[in-house]
């Protein structure tokens, strides 16, 4: 196989635990297949729609936006861990949100947001800030495995619902500080 000569398979988190939890509850191969589908065209779609669509238009308020995405974020996991029993289109509509209202945030957070912050200043420090955000998220690309074994052999394949939610939680909190503060600076 393709993926073990390359060192191993790089499967999305998310991806990962729909495909163990879509074993739980029955589906076949082909339906888990396109029903995991739905995240990554739901984070692709709402990644080109906050680019393309909410910063242009709403430019001073992008930490604002944030806040909001990473906050709905947060419900979206919490429904997604009780959704067993929706149907087949309503899973589709709930990954796809989770997908968008996940990726989103993410995609700003790792490139026009920190520079923004770091231009604000007046210095240039825009890629300072840039780089520092995106070691932190390879800080969390190291840790990603760890924790969600950690996650699954104590608490089952559910739990990492409510730990997307929690984690979500917090970075809802991180992101509206740093807009609170930088309001007051500026």
């Amino acid at each position: 196989m393709l993926h073990s000569q390359l060192g191993g398979p790089r499967v999305n988190k998310f991806e990962n635990h729909w495909f163990n939890r879509s074993n739980m509850l029955q589906y076949s191969q082909l339906e888990a297949g396109w029903l995991s589908t739905a995240f990554e065209i739901g984070g692709m779609l709402g990644t080109v729609a906050a680019s393309s669509i909410l910063i242009p238009f709403f430019k001073e308020r992008t930490l604002s936006i944030l806040c909001a995405l990473i906050g709905f974020s947060v419900f979206t996991f919490l429904i997604f861990a009780s959704s067993s029993h929706f149907s087949s289109l309503g899973l589709i509509f709930i990954l796809a949100l989770c997908g968008a209202l996940n990726c989103a945030p993410d995609a700003l957070l790792a490139g026009s947001v920190p520079t923004e912050i770091g231009e604000s200043f007046g210095r240039e420090s825009g890629a300072g800030v840039t780089g520092f955000v995106n070691g932190f998220g390879s800080l969390g690309a190291v840790l990603e495995g760890p924790l969600i074994a950690y996650i699954f052999s104590n608490y089952g394949w559910n739990s990492l619902s409510y730990a997307m939610s929690i984690l979500s939680l917090v970075a809802f909190v991180l992101v509206c500080r740093v807009r609170s503060v930088l309001s007051q600076d500026l």
